[in-house]
């Protein structure tokens, strides 16, 4: 149907490296978020056609080899910037919402949006934050007697989670 450039060179082929494809697909929108060929900024294309539909005025913030980039959500997409996680609707690339936190991590309906705190030299806890993908709006908000929380898993209204302890959390959202 079309084909374009994905990313500006060639990367080494590694197995597991590349973001899972899927998560640059919403509805019948692709989300390119690297630079490649002509394209300079984060680039939204018609699945169908290959045209593109927008682009994002700013650019991403781009995170190590084993980190998801950009995530789909219904109907948008969430992506790194410098001043914090931003969420563009698929269908024409206005933000739906921004955080200004350390970490964001989605499922298709919710992002958990996360950052490591310190009060005394040994004493670290995680602050979490969960939204609803479409508007940004808070749904649950908590603390972790940890340093780190695992990528969600969502069912319906029910978010299960486990934090760096070995706790597994069901949260009702």
């Amino acid at each position: 149907m079309w084909r374009t450039p994905f990313q500006k060179t060639k990367p080494e082929f590694i197995i597991g490296a590349y973001q899972p494809l899927d998560e640059l697909v919403s509805g019948t929108t692709v989300f390119l978020p690297l630079p490649a060929g002509s394209r300079r900024k984060p680039t939204a294309l018609n699945g169908l056609t290959g045209e593109r539909i927008w682009t994002y005025g700013s650019t991403y913030e781009e995170v190590g080899l084993m980190e998801r980039a950009t995530t789909s959500v219904a109907g948008g997409f969430v992506l790194p910037t410098r001043s914090g996680p931003v969420c563009l609707a698929a269908a024409d690339g206005t933000e739906r919402w921004h955080a200004d936190t350390q970490r964001v991590r989605t499922t298709r309906t919710y992002a958990l949006l996360s950052g490591t705190e310190q009060a005394r030299v040994f004493q670290r806890w995680t602050s979490v934050r969960i939204v609803g993908a479409e508007r940004g709006r808070t749904l649950w908000t908590g603390q972790f007697d940890s340093p780190a929380v695992s990528e969600p898993a969502a069912s319906g209204d029910s978010i299960v989670l486990l934090d760096d302890n070995g706790t597994l959390w069901a949260i009702r959202v």
